[in-house]
């Protein structure tokens, strides 16, 4: 207590000596774990023109309603002028230092679990928690774009905390959101150095058929791989790996946070299970952020074809390159993935109509991963097509850091400038309609073909399915190029 009120002191006279600055002192926040609950404290200077609009967490990824997990929500520094859902109305003296204090405890019975909402909710027992930002932290309504800083509470006795927020602890824009925390009695940290930068996972205790390093055994080769294509070195990663309770059935559910992400997983999984799902999220940390983002609001999810998609390819890739991964593994991945988009009740949902469904609908939910793979394969070959080999997709996704606009946007336009074509007919048809689109059949060069075969899926319907088959060319050099896209 004497730190926090020291730290408000310290914001005091921060307001005072920029009474007349445009912009506010940096948010501090304070995350205290306790047994069954997380205590968050905030402070904040407040509004020159005397009020503040706070939202506590609200929703994210599927998950409705978080604010109600909140409780013991006091203001130090001001009024509460006014309770509507998440938003707090807070009165003040102009540029007054508040302290918002609340606790967050689980909203649901027993341990994680896979549902409807995914267990995207914050889990918090007695003896440990993982919570992501989005789900724990409240926020000034109009400072998404504004510094922040963060630091852990004392914890209970015994307890391991973590963070991708430990080696950044002040962040910019909605980095503080996009964080995941983590720790208990029971947490352990496996790390390793990788691509000049540090490499950590922290898991809480379970029957794992893994140890923590063997996560890391995984992603190290793939951050040093992603290093080298992205040309960014020295950046550090952070996983927070949580137990599933699904005692019958292999799930996995992951998260890209930036330099972070989470991973719920069922006990019963072996690291190799777990190899796509980590390269995946790890890519996340430039697709789509690094790229242009995508669009923001209730339209989000007309984007996800890009977002999750393209994340698809380059984990594939990323993996080929790093060497964790065979021309027979990368067939077999592949394959699951063009066999589920065939046979999937959702492939020819319009993107209005499958964006609706994404969080309530598992079908709708893989579509985006499934069409933007598929997408992204085919125009990676038709660019190389027209350009003779000299352009690929690697060229045009690097040349999307320094364009204008949205992902989507950017990918348009740098295509376009590669020499592919203009892509927005294929998106017409292929994204918003919905019509199938076919992969060449000598995609991958030496390695083999993709062949057509039909196949009849569960509702019925005749469906064309391809699939990649490996030939004698498969061990080749050659071969791993076609694969990494090189």
């Amino acid at each position: 207590m004497r730190q926090a009120a020291a730290a408000l002191v310290a914001l005091t006279l921060a307001c005072a000596a920029g009474a007349a600055a445009a912009t506010p002192a940096p948010t501090l926040y304070e995350v205290t774990p306790e047994p069954g609950a997380l205590r968050v404290s905030i402070l904040i200077e407040g509004d020159r023109d005397g009020e503040t609009e706070l939202m506590l967490p609200n929703r994210w990824s599927g998950a409705e309603g978080l604010w109600r997990a909140v409780e013991e929500f006091r203001v130090e520094g001001a009024e509460v002028a006014r309770e509507a859902g998440p938003f707090r109305t807070l009165n003040h003296a102009p540029g007054a230092a508040l302290r918002v204090t609340y606790r967050v405890r689980q909203a649901f019975e027993g341990p994680a679990r896979p549902g409807p909402e995914r267990p995207f909710r914050p889990v918090i027992n007695e003896t440990g928690f993982t919570a992501v930002g989005w789900t724990v932290l409240a926020v000034v309504a109009d400072r998404a774009d504004q510094p922040a800083v963060f630091r852990w509470g004392e914890a209970p006795e015994g307890w391991t905390l973590a963070s991708d927020l430990d080696h950044r602890p002040q962040v910019e824009g909605v980095a503080l959101m996009d964080s995941v925390l983590i720790g208990g009695a029971d947490v352990t940290v496996a790390e390793r150095q990788a691509a000049g930068g540090r490499i950590r996972v922290a898991a809480h205790a379970a029957d794992w058929r893994f140890a923590p390093d063997e996560l890391t055994a995984v992603l190290g080769p793939v951050a040093e791989a992603s290093a080298r294509f992205w040309g960014d070195e020295g950046e550090s990663f952070f996983v927070a790996l949580t137990p599933l309770d699904a005692p019958t059935a292999k799930v996995q559910f992951g998260v890209g946070l930036g330099d972070g992400f989470s991973l719920w997983v069922t006990p019963n999984m072996t690291a190799a299970e777990l190899r796509h799902i980590l390269a995946h999220e790890h890519q996340h940390a430039w697709l789509p952020d690094r790229v242009g983002g995508l669009r923001r609001g209730p339209d989000e999810a007309l984007d996800y074809w890009f977002s999750e998609g393209f994340t698809e390819l380059y984990t594939l890739r990323m993996l080929v390159r790093a060497g964790l991964m065979s021309p027979e593994d990368f067939a077999e991945d592949l394959n699951r993935s063009l066999s589920r988009y065939a046979l999937s009740p959702a492939r020819n949902a319009p993107a209005q109509q499958a964006a609706r469904a994404f969080w309530g609908d598992p079908a709708a939910a893989d579509l985006p991963y499934q069409r933007g793979l598929v997408l992204a394969l085919a125009w990676d070959a038709r660019l190389k097509a027209r350009t003779g080999g000299r352009k690929g997709l690697d060229d045009v996704i690097l040349a999307m850091r320094e364009g204008r606009g949205t992902a989507p946007e950017r990918l348009r336009a740098a295509y376009r400038r590669a020499g592919g074509g203009d892509l927005r007919g294929d998106i017409r048809r292929h994204v918003e309609a919905g019509e199938d689109l076919a992969l060449p059949a000598d995609l991958f060069g030496p390695c083999g073909r993709i062949e057509t075969s039909r196949a009849e899926a569960a509702d019925g319907r005749a469906v064309q399915v391809q699939q990649l088959v490996l030939g004698e060319g498969a061990g080749s050099d050659a071969c791993r190029a076609a694969l990494a896209g090189i």
